[in-house]
């Protein structure tokens, strides 16, 4: 019976704790993006983007506080990484829910699997011809896991005769 109330007791103590992290509020990502859409038509593509990093500006939430960790290949891409993993894309909607954004192919879930936490797993969208693409690789799965965002203009396939 003493074992019994020791569980309820540990049950009503982890009711009462702050919800985890994971139940944090969505943020806004697709006002963001839709910037750096606009910002893949200019020419040179990605100009003013390049502009804002040298400002220290933050191109997404979870990237580009530390704009060193931000690049851009004018006319090309631009992307970001970090060091936290899944904690990155914590409060991330799926970015197919943004104005014109369309999920590509088949889109792992962001919840954790127990069996595997640190797997590698990327989502893939497309805006247009540009390819947008965010998710986190486990090289060696010790340690943090670096997460990365890139959002890049595919150039037309050609076709072959």
């Amino acid at each position: 019976m003493a074992g019994l109330r020791t569980c309820l007791g540990l049950a009503a103590a982890l009711v009462a704790l702050p919800a985890p992290a994971l139940a944090r509020e969505q943020v806004d990502v697709c006002g963001p993006l839709g910037q750096l859409i606009a910002a893949a038509r200019e020419r040179p593509a990605f100009a003013s983007v390049q502009r804002r990093l040298a400002a220290g500006e933050t191109l997404l939430p979870g990237f580009g506080e530390d704009s060193s960790r931000c690049a851009v290949t004018p006319g090309r891409e631009a992307s970001c990484r970090d060091s936290f993993g899944r904690v990155s894309f914590i409060g991330w909607p799926d970015l197919d829910t943004c104005r014109g954004v369309v999920a590509v192919g088949e889109q792992p879930p962001l919840v954790p699997d127990p069996l595997n936490p640190r797997r590698d797993w990327t989502r893939t969208y497309r805006a247009g011809n540009l390819r947008i693409e965010h998710g986190m690789t486990c090289t060696s799965c010790r340690g943090p896991a670096p997460s990365h965002f890139r959002i890049f203009v595919e150039q037309p396939r050609r076709r072959s005769r």
